[in-house]
């Protein structure tokens, strides 16, 4: 059974860096929109509100530059569906979702997860997240590393400041089957390359709370039928 369970906001690094090999990917991780926004700079956002009830198991729901689909077991319902019930349900976890359409998946053992794949490799990601790491826990899985989400992390964002990749899996770590929300996924594959004393300048403004002084929230698309907005 699909468990949600109601826990508090609780404090996070606010960005993490992994190291993946002396010529492979070097990927920035960020759990705050603003500064991921600031880091890449040009990138696409899809807000899903032209696949309200599209069914994500089987083939997946092909959104345009990528495919989401549910992998793995099908629990049927919200966690494998587009639909605003996706935002109500997981926003009684932590409100995170700002109450549009946003993509319902859920995550076990055994491969069961959500996988976004893209027509052309992407250098950057992210997304506003419900319902994380509360019964279960999840990691987003990029160019082969595991990134873990924590309990209420509100948003996750990668830039690979070396390398591209094609696919994001939402994958299961531990716990619990949990049904999890992802709404506003943004990417770019053209994402700005930071010079090593820029990734230093990064990390130091993202640690002392980039939150606190950078305070745009992304706007979903209000355009009849519009699938994403180019920002930059």
């Amino acid at each position: 059974m699909l468990k949600n369970t109601l826990l508090a906001l609780t404090g996070s690094v606010a960005v993490g860096m992994s190291f993946a090999g002396s010529a492979e990917a070097v990927i920035l991780t960020f759990n705050n929109r603003s500064a991921w926004e600031a880091a890449v700079g040009s990138f696409t956002v899809q807000d899903f509100n032209a696949f309200e009830g599209a069914q994500t198991e089987g083939a997946g729901v092909d959104v345009g530059d990528f495919t989401v689909r549910q992998v793995g077991t099908d629990f049927g319902g919200i966690f494998s569906e587009i639909s605003t019930q996706v935002a109500t349900i997981q926003n009684a976890v932590d409100n995170n979702l700002d109450g549009s359409a946003a993509v319902g998946g859920a995550t076990d053992s055994g491969g069961t997860g959500i996988r976004f794949s893209f027509d052309t490799a992407i250098s950057a990601w992210g997304a506003d997240l419900g319902g994380f790491s509360d019964g279960g826990r999840q990691s987003a899985v990029i160019a082969g590393a595991s990134y873990n989400i924590a309990p209420g992390q509100g948003f996750f964002g990668f830039l690979d400041t070396v390398g591209t990749t094609s696919t994001v899996d939402i994958a299961y770590v531990s716990g619990f089957p949990d049904g999890v929300g992802l709404d506003n996924v943004s990417y770019s594959s053209s994402a700005s390359v930071p010079e090593p004393s820029s990734t230093l300048s990064l990390l130091a403004l993202t640690t002392l709370g980039v939150a606190s002084t950078l305070k745009r929230k992304l706007k979903s698309s209000k355009s009849t039928g519009k699938e994403t907005t180019k920002v930059g």
